[in-house]
């Protein structure tokens, strides 16, 4: 025995180990713990004496759940029952054996068990027969024809799918009748023999397309897959066939292709149409910009080439008995130039077609093949376009002409316009919706027209307007000034004792100022109307300017019952117009005293180096928040003037002077609760402050 533990090489317990060698028992453990597995022992009371293996801390060996598999296995192992069992822990899955420990007088004195795990196998166990569970699925379901062949011909095995999609009964199988070769049609036979070929090189073949012939002789199409299942003795080569039914999509593919020719025909009629409304969207967008008679009729020649024309050309009959205007358009500039010699063509009236038969009529002129005979005309006859001018008819075949469409454009006595759409090289046939789109291009172009006209009614009007009150501005400013230079001096020649003389003259002179204000601010909404405002900048304190509004104003705060709160620093000085400025502040300052309900009045002065900041704010009637939005406008009010009085141009001309020096006015209101309005002001003017910058950054170079 001592031999041959020293021929194993392991050293037993109780034997003497040779020098140098590890312990046994050590060894051994050694050994055990690395094992793929998991090794225990156990007491008569189920208590751990020996655990080792990798896998033994994953079994949970140290419960004591009664129903714990090992627990059950163990307590049957006292009993003299050797169990195995199977259980999962931690996601892993061991097999497990657990045996009685038999001591040396014969007796039970625990257990030993061994677990391996067996996940891996135990998931390829579980991945096989579901794979087969689908496949017995798929032969039984007769859902895909399923075929048994051989390299042969024959066809010795099929499922019920495929004999009723062949039309052959189990009878005709079994008696041989069946053969792949004479069941595929004769041009899809090469395909076959070429799939069979791959089956034998490499055991399958890739799906393929072919057409088989049923029983009856009707094509069959189908999608075939091949697979070898096993090889005869004497050579022959077993295999597998999965036919899939291609019939319905056969059918779904002539109906696809069906729908794709209707779909190309439904997309170029669809770009057609959206070719038309962007014709119209643009020239409609185009047109509404146009403000002029000559921009109107470029803009329509414009928007048709070459959407609806190789060529356009629009003739106008003139305003009000004026000279008549002419526009054109074409693709090629070339023959652009050439059209530009048709400006002074002028339509003969009595023509019988062309332009001026769509004048006298109001009818759309339609002439699909012009020939060149027709643009050569011998008198007495006519051309198509209602000239016979040798040079006009030159240029006509020189840029060629084969089909014209007239449209006519209205307007308030008639037709004031006719459109001439043109094709060059063939005859173009119009459309219905060519002729619909041609049309209502027209009505929008005779809008813009009357548009055009209206506008330059309206700023003749404005003009007239503006010469009116610069006019009588300037007449009663003359006896304005005589009338106050009188009031003054003889305000000054009365004595003492005469008062009441004196507040009437008082009075007078107030209102003739008020007279004034009013004649100047006509006079400078004239100015502002005419960019004739202009601006004198110089050194202004606007504190100081405040301070004297102030007490100038003092009587006017007197009799409303107003008194003002100013808050400013002791200087604020900017580049202004001091005159326009005083103006501005003014009528804020009167405004804040006339609708101020006999509250008092705040006036803020804030500045920054940049900006000098004035709010003048009362407690009064408020402003809503609708008319805020114009106030600011010329003649706009938000009271009735029954009670207030006034023109509506203070706050516009207030407005027009602070923009003037790059600033801003707005305000901030609530009805009942007093407005707010602020004045923005940059204390430099844009000039002045572009050239200190150049200047800074000249000293800091």
């Amino acid at each position: 025995m001592a031999e041959d533990n020293q021929k194993s090489g392991v050293p037993l317990a109780g034997s003497a180990a040779r020098e140098g060698e590890p312990d046994a028992s050590a060894l051994l453990r050694l050994i055990l713990e690395e094992l793929p597995a998991a090794v225990w022992t156990t007491d008569e009371a189920l208590r751990l004496t020996f655990r080792a293996g990798r896998d033994a801390a994953a079994l949970g060996l140290g419960t004591t759940d009664p129903t714990h598999p090992a627990i059950v296995a163990q307590r049957r192992a006292l009993e003299g029952a050797t169990s195995t069992f199977e259980m999962e822990s931690h996601g892993r899955r061991f097999r497990a054996r657990v045996a009685p420990r038999v001591g040396p007088q014969g007796a039970v004195v625990g257990c030993i068990g061994l677990a391996v795990d067996v996940t891996e196998q135990h998931e390829a166990a579980r991945a096989a027969g579901e794979s087969d569970a689908r496949l017995r699925r798929l032969l039984e379901s007769n859902v895909i024809g399923i075929t048994r062949w051989d390299d042969k011909g024959r066809i010795w095995g099929a499922n019920d799918a495929f004999l009723q999609l062949a039309g052959y009964t189990r009878e005709d199988l079994r008696s041989g009748a069946l053969s792949w070769r004479t069941m595929t049609a004769p041009e899809h036979r090469e395909r076959g023999e070429r799939a069979l070929a791959d089956v034998r090189a490499t055991g399958a073949a890739a799906p393929f397309e072919l057409e088989g012939i049923a029983k009856d002789g009707s094509r069959l199409p189908v999608l075939v897959g091949l697979v070898s299942s096993d090889r005869l003795s004497d050579g022959t080569l077993n295999g597998v066939a999965f036919v899939l039914d291609l019939r319905e999509q056969v059918r779904l593919r002539k109906l696809r292709d069906q729908l794709l020719l209707e779909e190309q025909k439904a997309r170029i009629e669809a770009e057609i149409a959206n070719g038309r409304l962007l014709v119209l969207v643009e020239g409609s967008k185009r047109l509404s910009r146009a403000m002029t008679l000559t921009d109107t009729l470029e803009t329509l020649a414009d928007v048709v080439v070459p959407g609806l024309a190789d060529w356009s050309y629009v003739i106008h009959r003139g305003w009000d008995g004026g000279p008549s205007t002419v526009a054109f358009a074409h693709g090629d500039p070339q023959k652009r130039e050439l059209l530009r010699r048709l400006e002074s063509c002028t339509p003969e009236p009595d023509a019988p077609d062309g332009a001026p038969r769509v004048f006298r009529t109001g009818e759309i002129a339609l002439y699909e093949d012009i020939t060149m005979e027709q643009l050569t005309p011998t008198p007495p006859a006519w051309a198509p376009v209602g000239t016979r001018d040798p040079e006009h008819l030159h240029v006509l075949r020189s840029v060629g002409m084969r089909s014209m469409l007239c449209v006519p454009i209205p307007g308030r006595m008639g037709v004031d316009a006719v459109l001439m759409l043109v094709s060059a090289s063939t005859p173009r046939r119009y459309a219905p919706d060519d002729i619909v789109l041609a049309r209502d291009l027209a009505q929008r172009a005779a809008t813009s027209l009357e548009n055009g006209r209206l506008l330059a009614e309206a700023l003749e009007s404005v003009r007239a307007r503006d010469d009116f009150l610069a006019v009588a501005a300037h007449e009663l400013r003359t006896p304005l000034t005589s009338l106050l230079l009188q009031i003054q001096l003889l305000a000054r020649t009365l004595d003492g004792d005469r008062e009441k003389s004196r507040r009437g003259l008082e009075t007078a002179e107030r209102h003739a100022k008020r007279l004034a204000v009013l004649v100047d601010r006509l006079l400078d909404v004239s100015r502002l109307a005419t960019n004739r405002l202009s601006l004198r900048d110089e050194d202004v304190d606007v504190v100081e300017m405040v301070q004297q509004l102030v007490a100038a104003l003092a009587p006017d705060l007197q009799r409303a019952g107003c008194t003002i709160q100013l808050v400013a620093p002791a200087h604020v000085v900017g580049r202004w117009d001091r005159v326009r400025v005083e103006q501005v502040l003014t009528n804020l300052l009167g405004n804040a005293i006339k609708f101020g309900a006999g509250r008092p009045i705040e006036v803020t002065i804030e500045a920054t180096p940049a900006r000098a900041r004035i709010r003048v704010c009362d407690h009064g009637i408020g402003i809503s928040t609708e008319d805020q939005s114009r106030i600011f406008g010329r003649f706009e009010r938000a009271v009735s003037s029954r009670h207030f009085g006034g023109l509506g141009l203070g706050l516009y001309i207030c407005a027009q002077i602070v923009r003037a020096h790059q600033g801003s006015l707005h305000v901030e209101s609530e009805p009942g609760k007093g407005a707010c309005f602020t004045v923005e002001l940059p204390r430099q003017p844009a000039n002045a402050q572009a050239e200190d910058a150049v200047l800074a950054s000249s000293h800091g170079a």
